[in-house]
């Protein structure tokens, strides 16, 4: 999996681990798996992502 994520952002699988482990340790991101759980208001607190109002769900994001 975290290879995939790397090639989808053109990163090393190396650095696309790290930035995972170090979410986690802030406790801004759960893996279970292959699932990932992210605390958005804690990443947006942080900068970390853009506020942003999503209007259209992509078909392959299973139903919360």
């Amino acid at each position: 999996m975290q290879e995939e994520i790397a090639d989808l952002l053109g990163l090393t699988a190396v650095h696309v681990n790290r930035m995972l482990h170090e979410l986690e340790g802030r406790s801004l991101l759960r893996r279970t798996g292959r699932d990932f759980m992210l605390d958005l208001p804690g990443l947006e607190a942080m900068n970390m992502i853009a506020s942003r109002t999503y209007v259209q769900k992509p078909p392959w994001l299973p139903s919360a």
